[in-house]
């Protein structure tokens, strides 16, 4: 395996690859899979992130991860896997194992100033070189599952899930405009044209679970509302058009797509037993994603749409958080202030010996917090 120079980019054997096709081939294949087995296409218990740096991977290397199956969230590069085997002290080997290719953007940097030119999130040069042009990096990480004498990963107790932060992503939709309603029917959807998300009442699902993940989906779809993200919601299931039909399936994709990060993020498992139309959805999006000219563009488009509507709605639950512990600061100040004023204390009349100008602001503040 090969990995690019430091400093600038090359064409090595790696880099001719077509590493967003050799994706959007495994994620065919997985789809394949979970159609003709009725299984999930990937699985995704935890968020995966990278074990060293602590940060989440999203996006198009949160699919090209979870679609491996692996139930460790942990990720490491080569690199990274020596770095943590010379500080543990621990003979670390992935020897005999296949990396997994992801992606980052790395920026580019004016080779006179060596200022970054370009946005980006990319990794600076670490020899100080600089590079000639922008561009995307691809390189391999390897699971915790593959790493010879690595500790196993300790998975949280399935049994005490905490849906309070779904609860608290369904009231930051309320505040901003979306209608929740709830019928005796076994389906679910949503009505762009009137911004409404129907679900079967809780007790109709076999967990609370399934409930959730459901919502998740229709509120990803609602995401795409003129007044949210603006996406393109005109497909139909039911039209002959073979346009309208990619149209149809390439909003589905997002909104589940949508569902698998915000669950993660959220930490609600993924269960497709959620969508009775699990099959239909997979079958539309083999289609789409087999089709020679475009599948690779809606694959793309569909895991752009799909993370800009999760960084939607977790940027609305953050928002909500915040306002909630800001709302319980004030309650507990007033609740302290209150409590300040019915305690009996002295004037600065009736004390005997004058009060230092310092002191007296400084009992004042004590008794105002």
């Amino acid at each position: 395996m090969s990995y690019p120079k430091k400093g600038k980019f090359y064409k090595s054997d790696e880099e001719k690859r077509d590493h967003r096709q050799e994706l959007v081939d495994t994620v065919i294949e997985k789809m394949k899979e979970a159609v003709k087995y009725e299984k999930p296409w990937f699985v995704c218990d935890e968020l995966p992130y990278n074990r060293m740096t602590g940060e989440p991977y999203r996006g198009s290397n949160f699919v090209a991860l979870t679609v491996q199956g692996r139930s460790d969230p942990r990720w490491l590069t080569f690199k990274q896997i020596q770095e943590l085997a010379e500080k543990d002290g621990i003979e670390y080997s992935v020897k005999g194992q296949k990396g997994t290719m992801i992606q980052r953007w790395i920026p580019a940097y004016d080779k006179e100033s060596n200022e970054k030119v370009e946005k980006g999130s990319g990794e600076e040069p670490e020899d100080g070189k600089t590079f000639a042009r922008g561009g995307w990096k691809f390189y391999a990480v390897f699971n915790g599952e593959q790493i010879a004498n690595f500790p196993p990963f300790q998975k949280r107790d399935k049994e005490f899930e905490n849906y309070q932060p779904a609860e608290m992503l369904i009231e930051s939709m309320k505040e901003a405009g979306l209608k929740f309603e709830h019928h005796g029917e076994g389906k679910a959807y949503y009505i762009p044209s009137k911004d409404e998300v129907w679900l079967p009442h809780k007790d109709r699902f076999k967990t609370e679970g399934l409930y959730y993940r459901t919502a998740l989906h229709e509120i990803g779809h609602s995401t795409g509302h003129p007044t949210r993200l603006d996406r393109d919601q005109t497909g139909s299931m039911r039209s002959p058009n073979q346009e309208s039909l990619h149209k149809y399936a390439k909003e589905e994709l997002v909104a589940e797509l949508s569902s698998y990060f915000v669950g993660a993020e959220l930490g609600i498992p993924y269960d497709s037993s959620a969508h009775e139309n699990h099959a239909a959805y997979l079958k539309s999006w083999i289609s789409a994603l087999e089709d020679p000219e475009k599948g690779k563009q809606f694959f793309a488009e569909a895991v752009k749409d799909g993370g800009k509507s999760a960084d939607f709605q977790i940027k609305l639950v953050h928002a909500k958080v915040l306002s909630l512990e800001n709302n319980q600061a004030i309650e507990h100040d007033q609740t302290l202030s209150q409590s300040a004023k019915s305690v009996q204390l002295p004037t600065i009349e009736k004390i005997q010996e004058p009060v230092p100008v310092k002191r007296q602001k400084e009992k004042e503040g004590a008794l105002a917090r």
